[in-house]
């Protein structure tokens, strides 16, 4: 396998524990290359391409976008100390980011310093976009330098993939700059600067200095990680899958005397993303067998980290640490899933480059292969397949994933969260797989995305819909026991609903506080509150019928009066009612203007009833 960069100049390392590291001068110019062009934290706008020399000067990269146009990066130089690389003197790191990308597209890119090229100027990389098919790689316990590793690196390296996941283990034995070096940049070093590696921590980059040395040079997403762990944990989107890495070394050692940030930060960090495909990476696996299954990692895995991936419907788990290649049954709490439960898939794949075993399967573990292998996944829309290839290229395993739709609770309507639902009313479904990608159609459709949602035989509106979330707008002449029901590609989920004619419910905000404006629109809050006697719009859904023509999914063209008979009490005195109306603005939304009673002298409590039956009851700030 060769570099892109000519062997000329490059750094040659020996075996992992030799005295130093040999330097050949480049033949242009007065230093020599350590390490060659590599691609880091690639996103749809931004890329960070960095390099290692044995000087100091002016580096930089010029990019070239589709057009022929040309833009130069300066580089940010960094001094590596003799006391991290094992060298005779000081290294330096160049790091360029690359800004104002656009999503999709090929870039080719030349970096130089001192005006010396420094690569191929056919290096070249390409943005990733909102497409929901892409393939990557995924290798582990890859680091030896033997054969076998070379070997898997050359399948690698003819692969046409978007990234590839490199997870743990990666610098035998100590992880320390030599191994590093020899051991991962050396060996994909082509690959390296065209595909972006996303890199996850072993036990083995921690036995030098708590893997300092294979920080170097790695720049990851920052990903709101505490800065203490920049680069040991890190999460990152490509097209329509959410990616985390987690350091299940120290970061998850430290849970056991009280110190949860990392295990916080991948709550929040789950809890946010909207994408349908989430997958995990991190070395040491929960759910594997061989020599490691009883070690306290696995435990401190299953007990602390897999309950949080499986509560935010995470499909697909990558680890190494067994040499060998595992994948278990779908899982949920480590027992096997039932075919319409949420499941997670745990793939253990440290089979690229060290010696490998066989390990025997267990009610979880579905197959066990002791080859050397990586593995290939293909996302297609809302199907993935992961593929397991040998040292010779052959297909060692197959798995398909296609993750059937749940509701993880009864229908709600989205203002107060209650159950109870009215006829032309807003609806929200809560649950996993609901919808390939995030989609706010305007105006609304029948089909999200490949989503939709039946009440009986009829279809609903759609308003919005994500993996996680369905909002749709009941039609009008809907009412009584019926069953909501969403189909997706994978698979039907169903729920039981009760619509009744009215179910008024005030929108609140996080504190519990009416969601309402002013005349002027002006939105009403503890910083900007009411006074006693002005006229307030209060934002509500349930108020059922109204006089004139509606449409479910549709806001009329003008304000239509409500049907029913609507009251408003405030602290328990009653309100002057101007008007109750379905919106024009949005589907689904009315609005109830009232006037404030002058004798509320300070904040109270709203109350509406529409033919007798009553609201939620919310907080309206008024000024003392």
């Amino acid at each position: 396998m060769t570099l892109a960069l000519t062997r000329r100049g490059l750094l040659r390392l020996g075996a992992v524990g030799t005295a130093g590291l040999a330097v050949r001068p480049a033949v242009a110019g007065s230093f020599s290359v350590l390490r060659t062009p590599y691609l880091q934290d690639l996103n749809p706008s931004e890329v960070t391409i960095a390099w290692m020399l044995d000087a100091k000067g002016t580096g930089q990269v010029s990019v070239t976008d589709p057009t022929g146009a040309i833009r130069t990066f300066p580089a940010v130089v960094t001094e590596v100390p003799r006391a991290t690389t094992g060298l005779d003197t000081s290294c330096y790191l160049y790091q360029a980011r690359i800004t104002n990308l656009t999503p999709g597209l090929r870039y080719s890119y030349s970096p130089t310093c001192d005006w010396l090229t420094l690569g191929s100027p056919r290096q070249s990389f390409k943005t990733p976009s909102a497409e929901v098919s892409f393939s990557f790689l995924h290798v582990a316990d890859a680091g030896t330098g033997w054969t076998a590793q070379h070997r898997i690196a050359e399948q690698m390296s003819q692969e046409k993939v978007s990234l590839v996941l490199a997870n743990g283990d990666l610098a035998y034995d100590i992880g320390n700059f030599q191994a590093v070096q020899s051991h991962f940049h050396d060996i994909y070093g082509d690959m390296m600067g065209s595909v972006p590696f996303y890199t996850s921590l072993g036990n083995h980059e921690y036995m030098t200095d708590a893997a300092a040395p294979s920080l170097v040079g790695r720049t990851a997403p920052a990903s709101g990680v505490p800065p203490i762990d920049q680069g040991r944990y890190y999460s990152f989107d490509w097209g329509n899958v959410h990616f985390v890495c987690l350091d299940t070394n120290t970061p998850l050692y430290r849970v056991t005397w009280g110190d949860d940030s990392m295990l916080k930060w991948l709550e929040r960090d789950l809890s946010n993303t909207r994408k349908f495909w989430r997958i995990a990476f991190f070395h040491h696996p929960g759910y594997a067998t061989g020599t490691h299954q009883f070690e306290p990692e696995a435990e401190l895995v299953r007990t602390h980290i897999v309950p949080i991936l499986e509560r935010y419907g995470v499909q697909l788990v990558l680890n190494g640490h067994e040499h060998n290649f595992q994948r278990t049954h779908p899982l949920s709490a480590g027992k096997r899933a039932g075919q319409l439960s949420p499941a997670t898939v745990y793939v253990t794949a440290g089979g690229g480059g060290q010696s490998t075993y066989v390990s025997q399967r267990n009610d979880a573990i579905s197959q066990v292969l002791g080859v050397n292998h990586y593995l290939r996944t293909q996302v297609s829309g809302s199907k993935l397949t992961v593929t397991a290839i040998d040292i010779n290229g052959s297909t060692i395993d197959t798995l398909d994933i296609a993750p059937t739709p749940f509701l993880a609770q009864a229908a709600i309507e989205p203002a107060s969260s209650s159950q109870r639902i009215a006829s032309g009313g807003l609806v929200s479904l809560y649950g996993s797989n609901l919808c390939l990608t995030s989609t706010q159609p305007t105006p609304s459709t029948l089909d999200a995305n490949g989503t939709t949602v039946f009440a009986g035989d009829t279809p609903i509106p759609v308003l919005y819909a994500d993996a996680n979330q369905i909002n749709l707008h009941l039609p009008f002449n809907l009412a009584g026991k019926t069953r909501l029901t969403v189909r997706t590609a994978n698979g039907t989920v169903s729920s039981d609903l009760d619509v009744a004619p009215v179910a008024p419910s005030i929108f609140l905000d996080a504190g519990g506080a009416a969601i309402a404006e002013r005349a002027d629109g002006s939105v009403i809050s503890d910083n900007s509150p009411l006074r006693p006697g002005e006229t307030v719009s209060l934002l509500m859904t349930g108020l059922g019928s109204v006089a004139g023509p509606a449409v479910a999914g549709r806001a009329p063209a003008a304000p239509l009066p409500v049907s029913a008979s609507v009251n408003v009490s405030v602290s328990g005195q009653p309100a002057t009612l101007i008007s109750a109306t379905l919106d024009s603005g949005y589907p689904g939304l009315y609005r109830v203007v009232f006037q404030v009673p002058a004798s509320i002298q300070s904040s109270a409590m709203v109350q509406v009833t529409a033919a007798g039956a009553a609201s939620n009851t919310a907080k309206l700030p008024i000024a003392n």
